[in-house]
This record gives C-alpha cells, sequence and structure tokens, in this order.
C-alpha cells in the first residue's frame, strides 16, 4: 500500500510536509510529561492486576460452596401456621 492510499484525500499537504510532520517535537517538558503518564498507567494496570489475583482467591474459596451445574440447592422446608 503506498502512502498516496493512507492519505484523506482532502489532505492539501505534500507527502514531503507529511513525512516532516510524522517526526514529532521532543522537548524535555514534553517528554517528562508523557513520562509521568505511562508511570502512571503502569502504576494502575499494577493496581488492577492485584485486584484480579484478589478476586480469583475469593472466587476460588467461594467454589466450593456453590453448587454444581445442574444440580439443585437443598432447600430448607417452610415452618407454615398451622
Amino acid at each position: 500500500m503506498e502512502a498516496r492510499e493512507l492519505r484523506d484525500r482532502r489532505i492539501k499537504a505534500t507527502e514531503e510536509e507529511i513525512a516532516c510532520s510524522l517526526e514529532g517535537n521532543w522537548r524535555d517538558d514534553m517528554l517528562f510529561e508523557l513520562r509521568e503518564a505511562v508511570n502512571a498507567y503502569d502504576f494502575i494496570q499494577g493496581q488492577i492486576a492485584e485486584c484480579d489475583q484478589r478476586l480469583h482467591m475469593l472466587l476460588a474459596a467461594l467454589a466450593p460452596r456453590m453448587p454444581a451445574k445442574g444440580q439443585v440447592r437443598p432447600t430448607l422446608p417452610l415452618n407454615r401456621p398451622r
């Protein structure tokens, strides 16, 4: 696939201008901000993974208490007034 096929037909810039615009702006303040955002994302993903592990442990502990598929859990007889 050629670069011309990827460009929207409404874009008037040349291929060279588009290539230059994709090079980026690597200022120190922007790199710092990006690094902080990535660190925050990684931290939150770690917290989510810990929560998932804890939930799996808790669900595994509950599994023996739950009836198997297709089995009916025994019920206590209802005390009806006479």
